[in-house]
């Protein structure tokens, strides 16, 4: 229904535009035709930034190929509250974060959210201000003391691998504190670019093994990410 250059429809329906559709069903074709659509929100902001929309794209692309459910409400909720946030971002360095919530809370709804409290490798609280690492092979965070024992080396006996980046000191502090805020007040809780980077990096890398292959939506596009 909006295919044709002068459909009425056309306007209407302009990516990242949440919509009402009306939808008349072409028995003979065996297809749905777009008979008439009520805009409720045009997230026409997004449209006017490239960063924006490389962002909102990866999320879709996530939520696009994630084996949801009946419809999982919670992930058409969550992709509106980000296309809201990046609408409403001010600043360059606004933008990441919203990524940042849309893919912590993401891993926490799909039950892959590492736990931010608690030493993986001793089961002791880590401490909010500290730097710590994540073992993929423990699925959770570490302290870095912890990492000098003898049962958490590698083979070789070194502990840094390639799989287990370093967070930096404040990133714990920032996802315990930012999962107690609405989605909007989460995106303006300040983190330094070193620690934002980092966590992005991680949850991006967690959300692909979930996935089981790499997100298109990245692929060249780092330097939008991680500036």
């Amino acid at each position: 229904g909006i295919r044709g250059q002068k459909s009425s429809l056309r306007s209407k329906c302009q990516t990242y535009s949440l919509i009402t559709a009306y939808l008349f069903e072409d028995s003979q074709k065996q297809r749905f035709k777009l008979s008439d659509a009520e805009v409720i929100a045009d997230y026409f902001a997004l449209r006017e930034n490239l960063a924006c929309l490389y962002h909102a794209a990866a999320m879709a692309e996530i939520l696009k190929r994630s084996p949801l459910e009946n419809g999982e409400p919670w992930a058409f909720s969550l992709y509106l509250l980000a296309l809201e946030a990046l609408s409403a971002s001010r600043q360059a360095a606004d933008i990441p974060q919203v990524s940042l919530q849309f893919l912590w809370r993401y891993l926490g709804y799909t039950g892959y959210q590492p736990d931010p409290s608690r030493c993986q490798a001793t089961g002791t609280m880590l401490e909010s201000d500290e730097a710590v690492r994540y073992r993929a092979s423990l699925g959770g965070f570490v302290a870095l003391q912890a990492e000098t024992s003898r049962n958490m080396r590698d083979n070789a006996g070194h502990p840094d691998q390639e799989n287990d980046p370093r967070i930096p000191a404040g990133a714990l502090a920032y996802l315990r504190h930012s999962a107690r805020l609405e989605f909007a007040a989460a995106c303006r809780v300040g983190l330094s670019p070193e620690a934002s980077n980092s966590l992005l990096r991680l949850f991006f890398r967690l959300i692909e093994d979930l996935l089981g292959s790499r997100l298109t939506s990245l692929q060249g596009q780092e330097f939008l990410f991680f500036s």
